[in-house]
């Protein structure tokens, strides 16, 4: 994989840019390298070089949907239109992907439409020019990206304990034809723990943050403690489904997908009945009891806000796109505490929601490119 990068970074020093700057060059190199880098944490990633009379892409591919596909790419184009970000991939309407590896590509034109400055109008991708001082840091948004793939970081091999001996030097991959190596092979890979703040992962990040270093594989640390003694479980109640009943199930379901991008598992024909995923149990959205339920649950007349002295609390792993939504919804947004980076909003039937970023995914923290 890194020869592959180097190679598209050697052929680009190569070419005559009239009028380009030499810190321009050597700062989108070292993107380059940061992003390979970070992109090649994933098991299945794959780096391709394509060649035109005008222009070198690299594409960062890895699989969508049981196939290998490219995901976005990095462009040096001949003349004044300098270096590029593209992505995501704008034909992927083309390649009948499933429901939730399309909708996660389209979270991903959001979060690059958000965060990259420069951009030039365009329908299914965003087409980022890349250059001068105040070039985007992009490698959370690879981060991002890269747990859109299959298996996300998940399926990354079991960090070893460091050997004694002196460790050997990992075999190169094989090169493709149209100039990309797969990156199947562990040993041509830095060991990784699937503990996101294990100490690997956190030398990995370190390196990919660097600017002086490649894409070699990081020293694993010098001792690895002894993981303690696991308890054993309890079962114990927890809550697995919630029913909100609603006076519009479809337009309160309409919310949750214009709000958080959540689309219904289940539904019945009539639109009357909705459940929705929520991670760790299920959400369902039914019409409202009528009189003779509410006398069997003993409820009274129903009042104009639903759930008086409930919260509902939901992590989000877009934060600032999901407040950035819900801002543009009118008579949503019930109070703003940016210093808690937390939200509450409304919905069509009365509930109200707290939302907070998800503080396992980076997108929560990630800040808009030339911003402190």
């Amino acid at each position: 994989m890194e020869e592959v990068a180097e190679r598209f970074l050697s052929e680009e020093s190569s070419r005559s840019v009239p009028g380009q700057r030499p810190d321009d060059r050597a700062r989108f190199h070292r993107l380059v390298r940061q992003c390979a880098a970070n992109w090649l944490l994933h098991p299945h990633a794959v780096l391709r070089l394509t060649r035109a009379k005008s222009s070198l892409t690299l594409s960062f591919e890895g699989p969508l949907g049981g196939k290998v596909c490219s995901v976005f790419t990095l462009r040096a184009q001949a003349g004044d239109r300098g270096y590029r970000f593209i992505g995501p991939n704008p034909e992927r309407k083309k390649l009948n992907l499933p429901p939730k590896n399309s909708l996660a590509l389209d979270r991903l034109r959001e979060l690059y439409d958000a965060f990259l400055p420069e951009k030039e109008p365009a329908k299914e991708a965003i087409s980022a020019i890349l250059h001068g001082d105040r070039l985007p840091d992009l490698v959370p948004l690879v981060e991002e990206t890269r747990r859109a793939l299959d298996g996300g970081q998940e399926t990354s091999p079991p960090m070893n304990p460091p050997s004694k001996s002196a460790p050997k030097k990992p075999a190169p991959g094989k090169l493709g034809a149209a100039g990309s190596i797969s990156n199947s092979n562990p040993a041509a890979r830095p060991p990784l723990s699937p503990t996101k703040n294990s100490p690997a992962s956190s030398a990995i990040k370190s390196a990919a943050a660097s600017p002086s270093v490649g894409l070699k594989a990081t020293a694993a640390p010098a001792a690895i403690s002894p993981a303690p003694p696991t308890q054993k479980h309890i079962p114990g109640p927890m809550i697995s489904y919630i029913m909100l009943t609603c006076p519009d199930v479809k337009k309160s379901g309409e919310f949750f997908d214009k709000a958080f991008k959540l689309k219904p598992k289940r539904k019945t024909a009539d639109g009357k009945f909705l459940e929705f995923d929520f991670g760790g149990f299920t959400v369902a959205l039914q019409r409202d009891f009528n009189k003779d339920e509410r006398k069997k649950y003993g409820y009274g007349p129903q009042e104009k806000h639903r759930g008086w002295g409930a919260l509902f609390v939901m992590r989000v792993p877009d934060f600032d796109l999901c407040l950035k939504r819900c801002k543009a919804m009118k008579n949503v947004l019930v109070d703003n505490n940016e210093a808690a980076r937390s939200f509450i909003v409304r919905d069509p039937a009365g509930y109200l929601i707290e939302v907070v970023p998800d503080p396992t995914t980076a997108s929560g923290s990630i800040a808009p490119a030339g911003t402190p």
